[in-house]
Parts: structure tokens; C-alpha cells; sequence
């Protein structure tokens, strides 16, 4: 434990044990506990070396050592044991002590030893605890966090069981950690550890959490999950095969607690076709032997949950606020623009399922379309488009923010960096532009197509001015790499012409002979497989010198 000065505060530790807190004026740093701090030194070595057999011959001689304050932080040995990770010795020494001595807090950070064991992920450890104070759970550190809270601040892997445990055991009373900016934290948290499982338990136990934010950040838990793109399908970047393994594989339909992975042939199976029930067989039964498999199904269920949760957030949203108020709450809050910005179909989705009138909100002086357009999405344009009938359609498509700027202008702007990255080369990226720029222009109508913005600008004047550097870096792409196909396609050109002249095996050369000049392999089906090959050969580089040569001497222009 660190040294820090002591501060008394107020009395925390029931009267019943006899023993100080550690806030208790009763302690004070004079003679006397430097004399206890002497007396207690051996126990410190020992729980500091996780030495039990030592401890323990301390202990039968001074059985007020299980509880006494042996540093001048005011540590236990049960503290010190947890701090250190001696996992076994406090094991040993928690079936010792009082049940009420483990609500001791250390000094620092005023976290009890079901914080510790929580904070290292110690299941175990905190079972001990808990099972001989059940009131252990609902104690607050310094940082008004009980021990579940710290164990969702330290997430890692090996977290998910003892967050699972201490939600099952953790009361939701007064000041309740379920309830309020305490379970609007405790929920993000656990969505931020990918825990959607655990997350669809906390939310389930206290839905009207949606509508809360976070003590810290002031976050709501919808704008958490928003965040996170690829905890759900649209998200992932899967494989031809990865896509076809996930189109089959079953898994729960439905959240039973905690997901499981080592046994998924006990998830219920979707009624499929003779062929797809026989492949997903296969598949319950390789899930738990083929690591990759395993790993693949892992994310699927990941997906799911977090659709679910999703799903389940915004009908308790239904249910708990009016249609203004929804319309308001999205209005104020980043979720569905960042799910639209990250393409997050199944949020948008859901939104707009629910709340149609959503395609007419304005965030930043945007609307949901013009955000999708901006960001290139399509899949989220069309979905916003076949959520409205014909005539919001047509205004959805006409309408214009508050300079003038219809959806033409959005599409007419250079997309973001990360957009344009997802092709290589600047000539095929300008080709990807021109392609979206088209498509947003045959859907607007044609009086809108030359509507100018308050700068006096039309769509087509602002893609041309917008993306001027990327045409000359596009133009200067295709000219280098025309060049070097051409002088490649060449020197393949000179070697397949040379050939044609000097066959293989060579011609008969008797002067006499009537065969001179005649290939010698000139009957032979190999030979007139090369013969072919090789005027393919010369035929197809010829005609790329021909194409290359074209590509340098054209003009590089936004035509509309």
C-alpha cells in the first residue's frame, strides 16, 4: 500500500467488532501504534510474502492479529494479502475473520477487499467475501464505486465472471447502483468491455437507465453502443468463407444469461432446409474444436446481443417517453449520427422502425440523408428513402439546410479520407466519386438538379471545384502507371515477336532440301500450341500499348 498521511474522519465500522475503521479518529500515529506497527511486523512480512504458515502461527498466538491495523496506512493483512495477490493466504484468512471486519477500507483510495478481488478479477475470492458479508457489496470507495463498478472499470477477459457474479449479488436498494448516472455508467461500462450479454441483464434489471447519463462523460447508453460499430454485423469485414460459416451458424435466440460458446449444439436451432441443417451440425460440432470457428462464432453472438440490446433500449425509449419527446431525445444526443457516420445499419434501422418521424430531425443544421450522403453511405440512404412514402421522399430529396445546400451539394463534396481509402489509387477513388455523384443525381428530380446554394453555386460547379486536386492526382496516377504497363507491355511485345522467328528445335536448313525453312516441330501439336500462344501473345500486348498509349494522350476532365 502506498504511504499517505493519516486523516481521521468519520466512524465506519459497526461497534459490534471492537475494532477501529479505518476512518476512525480512534487511530492516531503516537507511540503507542508505533509500538503496534513493531509488534505486528512479522505479520506484515507474511502477508506481504503470502507466507500462510506463518501467518497462521501469528494468528493462534494473537487472534486480534486477524483484524488489527498492522501499517500506518491502517492495513489489514487480509488488504495487504489481496493487494499483493497472495490469492491463497487470503482465501485462508477470510475463513478467520469476523464477517464484519472485511468492510475495512484501506486509506488511499478507500477500497474494501471485495474491491481488490473485483478489480483482479477474482471470482473466488469474492464469493468467500460475499457469502460471509453480504452487505460487502454495497460499500463505496472514495470514488463513490462499489466493488461491480470496479469491476467493470477493469475490464479484461477474465472479468466477465466475477462482473456476472457481483450483478447477481449486488442489491438494487437505496442508492441503488442499478439505478440512476450510477446504472447509466455501470451499463456503459459494460458495453465498452463488449459484455452485451451482462449489459441486456443490468438493462433488463433497470431499463429506465436509457434515459440517464453517465456521472463522468454524460453519455447515454445508446450513444455507448452507437460507438461501437463493430460489435455488430455491419461492422465486420468478413471473408467469402467467414460469410458463409456465419450465414449458418445457429445461436441463441434469445439472451439466457451468458452466452455459450463451448456448448452450442444446446442452442435452439432455426428451421432450415435439408442442406442447412446439415451444415449447421457440422458446424456445433466443429465450433468447440476449430479455434477460427470458435472465434467466429464468439463475434456472431457478440452481434446479436448487442442487436438485442439495442432492439430492447429502444422500445423501453417507446414506452417511457412521448413522440416529442423521442424526437427531442435523438435531437440532443450523437447516437444515430454516429451510427449513420459508421454505417451501423442495425441502429439506424431500429430508428427509424420505430420512430419514422426521425428522418426529419436536424442535427447541426443536417438531416439524417444528408449526413448519410456526406458520408457515403448508400445502404443508409436507400434505408432512410424506404422508410418514407413517395411525397417525403421527393421532399426529403429537395429539401436544403439553412444555406442553401441540397443532398446534390452533400454528394458534390469531397468525401472523408476514410471513405475515400476504402479503394486504392486517386483515378479510382475519383471513379467511385463520379459513380455516387451520379446515382444521388438520378434519384433528385430534374428541376433540382441546378438548384444554386446561397453562394450561387450549383452541385456540379461545387464537385468540380471540390475535387480539382483529386482529378490531378488521379491524372498523375494513370499517366505513371500507364507509362511503366507500357514499357512492361513493349519489352513483351519485342520478346513474342522475336520468338515468332526463332522457333523451338530450329527449321531444316539443307540448301537442296525442299523442306528449308520449314519448322522441324512444324507437325507437332506442342508447336502449334506455341505458334497460337505466341500470336496471342503479340496480339494482346500490342493492343495494351494501344490502350496505354491513349491513356496518356486523353484528356482528364469531370464530365456531366
Amino acid at each position: 500500500m502506498s504511504n499517505v498521511e493519516f486523516q481521521p474522519e468519520k466512524l465506519r465500522l459497526s461497534d459490534l467488532t471492537g475494532i477501529p475503521s479505518v476512518d476512525s479518529p480512534t487511530v492516531q500515529l503516537n507511540n503507542s501504534n508505533h509500538d503496534a506497527l513493531r509488534r505486528y511486523r512479522p505479520l506484515y512480512i507474511a502477508a506481504e510474502r503470502g507466507d500462510w504458515e506463518s501467518a497462521k502461527e501469528l494468528f493462534d498466538k494473537d487472534p486480534e492479529s486477524l483484524t488489527a491495523l498492522i501499517t500506518a496506512e491502517r492495513d489489514t493483512a487480509l488488504l495487504i494479502a489481496v493487494d499483493r495477490k497472495h490469492w491463497r493466504f487470503a482465501e485462508n484468512l477470510i475463513k478467520l475473520m469476523p464477517g464484519e471486519a472485511l468492510q475495512l477500507q484501506e486509506t488511499e483510495y478507500g477500497n474494501t477487499a471485495l474491491h481488490i478481488a473485483a478489480r483482479e478479477g477474482k471470482k473466488e475470492i469474492a464469493e468467500a467475501i460475499v457469502n460471509k458479508n453480504p452487505n460487502a457489496t454495497q460499500i463505496r470507495n472514495k470514488q463513490d464505486e462499489v466493488p461491480l463498478a470496479t469491476a467493470t472499470l477493469s475490464v479484461s477477459r477474465g472479468q466477465k465472471d466475477i462482473i456476472e457474479y457481483l450483478c447477481n449479488v449486488t442489491r438494487d436498494e437505496e442508492s441503488s447502483p442499478f439505478s440512476g448516472p450510477d446504472g447509466a455508467s455501470l451499463l456503459c461500462d459494460v458495453i465498452k468491455a463488449n459484455f452485451y450479454g451482462i449489459g441486456l441483464f443490468i438493462f433488463k434489471r433497470y431499463p429506465k437507465v436509457i434515459i440517464e447519463k453517465t456521472k463522468n462523460l454524460k453519455m447515454w447508453p445508446l450513444e455507448a453502443i452507437a460507438n461501437r460499430p463493430f460489435s455488430f454485423k455491419s461492422g465486420s469485414k468478413l471473408n467469402f468463407w467467414q460469410h458463409n460459416i456465419y450465414t449458418y451458424m445457429s445461436t441463441p435466440s434469445c439472451y439466457r444469461g451468458m452466452g455459450d460458446i463451448e456448448n452450442p449444439s444446446e442452442c435452439p436451432k432455426v428451421d432450415r432446409e435439408i442442406f442447412a441443417k446439415f451444415f449447421t451440425s457440422i458446424l456445433n460440432y466443429l465450433i468447440p474444436r476449430v479455434p477460427s470457428i470458435k472465434e467466429l462464432y464468439a463475434q456472431k453472438l457478440v452481434h446479436e446481443e448487442a442487436a438485442t440490446l439495442v432492439k430492447d433500449m429502444i422500445a423501453q425509449l417507446e414506452k417511457l417517453t412521448t413522440k416529442t419527446e423521442a424526437l427531442s431525445f435523438f435531437e440532443n444526443s450523437y447516437a444515430l449520427k454516429t451510427a449513420i457516420k459508421d454505417g451501423t445499419t442495425e441502429i439506424v434501422e431500429e430508428c427509424l422502425r420505430v420512430f419514422p418521424d426521425l428522418v426529419w430531425i436536424e442535427t447541426n443544421n443536417q438531416t439524417l440523408i444528408h449526413i448519410a450522403i456526406e458520408e457515403r453511405n448508400e445502404t443508409i440512404v436507400k434505408l432512410i428513402c424506404e422508410t418514407s412514402d413517395e411525397d417525403d421522399k421527393n421532399e426529403l430529396l429537395s429539401r436544403g439546410d439553412t444555406h442553401g445546400n441540397g443532398v446534390l451539394h452533400f454528394a458534390a463534396k469531397l468525401a472523408s479520407s476514410t471513405q475515400l481509402n476504402l479503394v486504392s489509387g486517386a483515378a479510382l477513388q475519383m471513379q467511385r466519386e463520379m459513380q455516387f455523384f451520379k446515382g444521388m443525381e438520378k434519384m433528385v428530380g430534374r428541376t433540382n438538379r441546378l438548384v444554386r446554394n446561397k453562394d450561387g453555386n450549383t452541385a456540379q460547379f461545387m464537385f468540380t471545384k471540390e475535387h480539382d486536386k483529386l482529378r490531378k492526382d488521379g491524372e498523375e496516377w494513370m499517366k505513371g502507371t500507364s507509362s511503366h504497363c507500357m514499357v512492361v507491355a513493349a519489352l513483351i511485345a519485342t520478346v513474342v515477336f522475336a520468338a515468332a522467328f526463332t522457333v523451338p528445335g530450329g527449321s531444316f536448313s539443307d540448301g537442296n532440301d525442299s523442306k528449308k525453312g520449314i519448322p522441324i516441330f512444324l507437325h507437332k501439336t506442342s508447336f502449334m500450341v506455341f505458334a497460337i500462344a505466341d500470336a496471342l501473345a503479340l496480339f494482346s500486348s500490342v493492343t495494351s500499348i494501344l490502350m496505354f498509349l491513349a491513356i496518356l494522350t486523353s484528356r482528364y476532365v469531370c464530365s456531366f
